[in-house]
Parts: structure tokens; sequence; C-alpha cells
């Protein structure tokens, strides 16, 4: 029990002010029962009378407490803006953490040449896109091939447009340089 607990307590049970209660204490080295004891013989307690009671509030509490108590109850309220935002940020933390399972798998003559987590790619084409879309696009007719790893199946094949279009830009290059197989 905390010094404050105590002189409260002692303050309860005689009826002193927080002061006397305190020098109580302090006299008898923070024991409750011998500072009641030690006040009782000094004649400062108050004489308590037992009475019975059917009400239900037989506990009254302080304005302060009931203050402080509301003062909690709307701090701790969330507010609509606070909830939105996290949810936002719980879906980004999802989005995240797939970026970094799914990996952009760049082959070139069916040797794997570069493996990225997809949520590099995604900050590179953000960031860097007059360079990295072309890069792509232009490694095509060099005879790379681009897939997706670690993707759940769904109901477009990724993998599967990805090779269509490499596979046309082969064509295209074909067609272009006069070397049909």
């Amino acid at each position: 029990m905390e010094k404050l607990d105590k002189v409260e307590t002692v303050r309860q049970k005689t009826g002193v002010s927080y002061e006397e209660a305190r020098n109580a204490l302090e006299q008898c080295n923070y024991d409750v029962l011998d500072a009641i004891v030690f006040l009782e013989r000094q004649g400062k307690t108050q004489t308590h009378t037992a009475h019975h009671t059917t009400s239900a509030n037989q506990h009254t509490i302080s304005t302060e407490m009931v203050a402080a108590q509301q003062e909690y109850e709307q701090s701790s309220k969330k507010t609509r803006a606070n909830e939105v935002l996290d949810r936002i940020v719980d879906v980004l933390k999802r989005l995240c953490n797939r970026g970094l399972e799914v990996s952009f798998v760049v082959d070139h003559n069916n040797e794997r040449v570069l493996t990225l987590p997809v949520l590099i790619l995604a900050i590179l084409i953000l960031f860097l896109f007059p360079a990295t879309v072309p890069l792509l696009i232009v490694g095509l007719f060099f005879g790379f091939r681009y897939r997706f790893e670690g993707l759940q199946t769904s109901s477009v094949d990724i993998n599967g447009a990805m090779d269509k279009v490499a596979n046309q830009a082969e064509s295209l290059k074909n067609d272009v340089m006069g070397n049909q197989s």
C-alpha cells in the first residue's frame, strides 16, 4: 500500500484531516493500525456509530472523482476521423506485407536475372515512372520475360497475360527486324 493510500485509509477510519493522518503515520512508521490507535489515544478520532441503509448508493463519490472519470472517458473515445485513419493504416500495413511476400521476377533466356519484392517495384514505378516503365517495355524486345511469384490464384491470370505481352513484343520485333521464325 502506498503512503497516499495509507493516509486515505487512516483519514477515512478516524475522520481526521490529511495532515493529521500523515503525521500519525509518520509517528508510527506507516503502520495503519498503530496510527489509528495513536489518534484514538489523542482523542482526535470521531466516534462512528453503526447504521444500516437500504440505499443503493452507499458510497458517495467526490465531485473531483466524477469530473476526472468523465474527462478520462472523453479522452479515451476515438473520434470518427481516428477510426478511419486507423483503418487506412491497417490496410496500408496489409498491402506492404503482401508487397513483400509477392516477388517480381525477371528472366532472360530461361535464367533468372532479378527478383524484387513487388513493394520495391511499386516504389520504383511510383517515383521513377519515366525511367522504369519504358525500361520494362524495352526489356520485352530484348527477350526479357516478367512474372510474379507468390501470387494467390485469382480470376485473372497475370503471369499468362504477361507471357502474351512478351510473345507479342517478340513477334513485333521479328516483324520489324525481318527475322520470322
